[in-house]
């Protein structure tokens, strides 16, 4: 079981910045070691206010003029919303794919919202150095995702130990669909 708790604000030039809310996630790890295909199920709450501007998923309907209400106005809104994912990976020959089945429902009388990702990234380097580095190849992953159909993204992860990682996943995004660039340092 791995929880995460987020405090959320964003900056709109010539207008404000503000606390949008905050998110509660959790992830269950259903299997304890690893099998051809490694199951986890992921649960995340979230309170927020409707000047947070973030496109995270590819569910539902944002497009970018959603976002151009002022921050004064947009955050009059109130959003309680629960999201509900499957998350499928497996490892091949140091590439690991995985797929993600999600369905959310903000906790007025909307109805729910589904969609998908896809991805598969890769260590640049299989094998550790000889010798003891930071900055080494198999410290870096490299990947690529897909979610809601028309919108991708690049990934570069970097791990300075086994369990810190600095992520910089810029988003690219095809004719038709969402419209976002949002780099993000997790």
């Amino acid at each position: 079981m791995d929880a995460e708790f987020y405090l959320e604000g964003q900056t709109t030039f010539q207008d404000s910045t503000i606390f949008t809310g905050f998110r509660w996630e959790n992830r269950f790890r259903p299997l304890k070691h690893e099998h051809f295909i490694n199951p986890v199920f992921y649960v995340e709450y979230e309170n927020k206010n409707g000047a947070d501007k973030i496109i995270k998923e590819g569910e539902g309907h944002d497009v970018e003029s959603d976002f151009l209400v002022s921050n004064a106005e947009a955050r009059r809104e109130r959003i309680h919303e629960i999201e509900l994912k499957l998350i499928l990976s497996s490892t091949f020959k140091g590439w690991n794919f995985t797929q993600n089945t999600l369905a959310a429902k903000n906790l007025s009388n909307s109805p729910w919202e589904f969609g998908y990702a896809l991805g598969a990234s890769r260590p640049l380097a299989l094998k550790a150095s000889a010798k003891r580095c930071t900055v080494c190849p198999q410290n870096f992953v490299a990947g690529a995702e897909m979610y809601g159909g028309l919108v991708t993204g690049t990934v570069l992860a970097f791990t300075t130990r086994h369990t810190t990682w600095r992520r910089f996943s810029p988003g690219i995004f095809l004719p038709g669909g969402h419209c976002e660039f949002l780099p993000a340092l997790a």
